[in-house]
């Protein structure tokens, strides 16, 4: 399925997250159909920061925190290049020429912000992220979304840091001298919760952003989300 959008720069910034979450979600399902159900929360919290990070740009000030957004990841792409060379794992030609494509194409963005006389806008003064916050836990707090993190968010981070609760299953096979490899069938709770906030939530936010007046369709898509699984917990 394709979807077109225009608009004001920030409008397309914040469209192009709405899509990356919805793309993410059908990589989850994947998994999921095949059994990699614990393997899939890196995933799932990845649309958890996708979500958050659109629902800052579409919060207020949007094509100046869009600005914000977009020019710090290409600063943060050249920074890797140049690790990347000092490492001699790309070459100087490839550097070069990555570096004059990014160019080019933030070149082309900053011009549609310049030429809505749009200025870079952040929430805080932390260098530390592109919105001025000191930590993803400060991000959701400030989006009125505390719930989100501790119930999504802080559960999903344990697999993705790979930490002793990552490996609860991995150390139960190892003592009992029976490891596996391959899909297990787990279909974990948490990832089923992280895309029911996720993914009615930039729905509506994109019908917030572009005036389409179907917020309420997504808010009763997380409703029906919310009921079949607290159903299946039953």
């Amino acid at each position: 399925m394709e979807i077109t959008v225009e608009g004001k720069p920030g409008q397309v910034v914040a469209f192009a997250l709405a899509a990356r979450v919805i793309q993410i979600g059908c990589a989850l399902q994947e998994l999921l159909e095949r059994g990699y159900g614990r393997e899939s929360f890196p995933l799932a919290r990845s649309m958890l920061t996708g979500m958050i990070h659109m629902i800052v740009i579409v919060d207020g000030e949007t094509d100046g925190r869009a600005r914000t957004f977009i020019l710090d990841a290409w600063d943060y792409r050249e920074r890797l290049l140049d690790r990347a060379l000092s490492y001699e794992f790309l070459t100087a030609e490839a550097v070069a020429a990555e570096k004059k494509r990014l160019t080019v194409t933030r070149a082309s963005l900053v011009a549609q912000f310049d030429e809505h006389g749009v200025q870079a806008s952040r929430l805080g003064k932390s260098p530390r992220t592109w919105h001025g916050l000191n930590t993803e836990a400060d991000l959701f707090k400030k989006m009125r979304m505390p719930h989100i993190y501790d119930l999504d968010y802080a559960w999903l981070s344990n697999e993705t840091h790979v930490n002793i609760g990552a490996i609860e299953l991995e150390l139960q096979e190892a003592f009992e001298g029976k490891t596996g490899f391959g899909p297990k069938g787990h279909l974990p709770p948490e990832v089923l919760l992280a895309s029911s906030h996720a993914i009615p939530e930039v729905l509506a936010q994109l019908s917030n952003l572009l005036g389409l007046n179907r917020h309420d369709e997504a808010v009763e898509m997380q409703r029906t989300f919310r009921d079949e699984l607290r159903g299946a917990s039953v």
